[in-house]
């Protein structure tokens, strides 16, 4: 990222696992200087402690890890050194329990963000336990009972963990004060990802954002490389149907019967993905294909 808003903020993360080393990630890409702390006494980040069938832990630590400068110090005996760096530091992230509370919370710093799942018996859960407490995830449920690929409220926690480090250091550095807040995972989670009304319509098993209609589906080239079609503006629609010579009135993109998309699935088999991206080079037609 070529703006470095951030690069003389200095962030001091004692977080493990995902949404505060993701967040410090954030950050950083702004410029700003990342120092990750890694506590011997407790065996260091639990990302790189997993089981085969989650190895894949192993790479998201090395990659939102990536140019933070690692520090690994024993809580007992490098005290002092903990002492240094939070002096050093504009901001600390830092998992909400007893433990750290005991061992930070008496050194001043600009902004404090102690994390955690929840307030209470909700202090320690997955992304999967915050994400059942949410409305829109029963329209999840209602497509697939598997969990989502990706932690997708951890990740949106992440991003609440930066945009908010950034306010209170704002706020700090303007009133002259130190600042400490609890940020929870659940209520995060509940607080965006039911910020979009439902509809009587979508408590329907289909509606627009998972395949409803034609205009917004997955599709197969002659190749079998996906392509991705989110028309769903007329002028989209008639750009696509002119490239591709589709017969198709403005209308029939939110056709149900299943008659346009069958016609447009037949239609894509006829090319492999390099003809789709040669004929659609230039015209907007929101027809994007997935990378092998």
């Amino acid at each position: 990222m070529s703006h470095l808003y951030l690069e003389d903020v200095k962030i001091l993360d004692f977080t493990t696992r995902l949404p505060g080393p993701l967040s410090s990630y954030l950050l950083q890409q702004f410029g700003a200087e990342v120092t990750k702390v890694e506590n011997t006494d407790t065996d260091c980040d639990s990302f790189l402690e997993t089981p085969k069938q989650t190895s894949y832990f192993k790479l998201w630590y090395n990659q939102i890890n990536t140019n933070k400068q690692i520090k690994k110090i024993s809580f007992q005996s490098d005290y002092q050194e903990i002492v240094k760096l939070i002096k050093r530091h504009d901001i600390i992230l830092a998992p909400d329990n007893s433990y750290y509370r005991k061992t930070l919370d008496k050194q001043q710093a600009k902004v404090y963000l102690w994390l955690s799942g929840g307030k209470d018996q909700f202090k320690y859960m997955h992304d999967l336990n915050a994400l059942s407490f949410t409305k829109s995830f029963k329209l999840h449920l209602q497509d697939t009972e598997s969990p989502p690929y990706l932690p997708i409220a951890g990740i949106s926690f992440a991003q609440t963990i930066a945009t908010t480090a950034v306010a209170m250091l704002r706020k700090a550095e303007k009133t002259q004060t130190s600042l400490s807040q609890e940020l929870y995972l659940k209520d995060n989670t509940e607080n965006i990802f039911d910020s979009l009304p439902m509809s009587s319509q979508q408590n329907t098993q289909r509606f627009l954002h998972n395949g409803a209609y034609p205009c917004y589906s997955i599709y197969e080239s002659k190749d079998e490389s996906y392509l991705c079609l989110a028309a769903v503006e007329e002028h989209f629609w008639k750009n696509l149907c002119s490239v591709f010579s589709l017969k198709l009135l403005p209308s029939d993109r939110f056709d149900q019967s299943g008659e346009t998309t069958n016609l447009l699935k037949k239609t894509f088999a006829n090319y492999t993905a390099n003809e789709i991206r040669t004929k659609i080079h230039g015209i907007h037609t929101c027809l994007t294909i997935v990378k092998n």
